[in-house]
C-alpha cells in the first residue's frame, strides 16, 4: 500500500480519511493500516534506503556511466534538477530542489560536479544535458575543472 502512495503521489493524509480506511478495514481484515507519520517518515525512509543500496549495488557492476540532468520547476515554482544515470536502462538517481538558488550556471555545475563525485569521477565518461544557455555556461565552468584531470 505504501508503494500506492508513493508511485500515484497520493497525499499522505489520505491515509487517514474515514471513508479510505472503511475500505482499507473491510477488504482486508487483519490488515494494520500505518498512521499518517508512519508512511511518510518509517516507511518511506525504509523504502528510501532500500533503493539507495539497490541503486549502489547497480552502479558497482559498471565500469562507465553517462549523467544526464535537467531543471524544470513544479507547479509550486520550485526549482527542481533532477540527475538519471544512463546503463543499459537508465536509473533515476536523485532529485534535488534548488530553492531560491534556481537555475544559475553555477548552481548547475555544482550539482552536476556532486553528482559526478557521488557516482565516481573516475566512472563517469558522458554528462548529458539540454543546450540551455545556463547549461552552456554550466559546461565553461564545469571544462574548468575536469580539463585539468583529462
Amino acid at each position: 500500500m505504501a508503494w500506492a502512495f508513493f508511485s500515484a503521489g497520493i497525499f499522505f493524509n489520505v491515509i487517514e480519511n474515514e471513508d479510505f480506511c472503511v475500505f482499507i478495514k473491510k477488504s482486508f481484515l487483519s490488515f494494520k493500516i500505518p498512521s499518517r507519520y508512519e508512511l511518510y517518515n518509517t516507511i518511506l525512509n525504509s523504502e528510501y534506503e532500500l533503493i539507495k543500496d539497490e541503486v549502489q549495488n547497480i552502479l558497482e557492476k559498471y565500469e562507465f556511466v553517462s549523467i544526464t540532468t535537467d531543471g524544470w520547476s513544479n507547479i509550486h515554482n520550485t526549482s527542481i534538477v533532477n540527475y538519471m544515470i544512463i546503463i543499459p536502462k537508465p536509473i533515476f538517481y536523485k532529485s534535488v530542489s534548488t530553492n531560491e538558488e534556481r537555475h544559475t550556471s553555477e548552481n548547475i555545475a555544482e550539482g552536476i560536479k556532486q553528482t559526478i563525485e557521488e557516482v565516481g569521477e573516475k566512472k563517469v565518461v558522458t554528462v548529458i544535458t539540454d543546450n540551455a544557455t545556463n547549461m552552456k555556461a554550466a559546461w565553461t565552468i564545469l571544462k574548468q575543472t575536469y580539463s585539468q584531470k583529462v
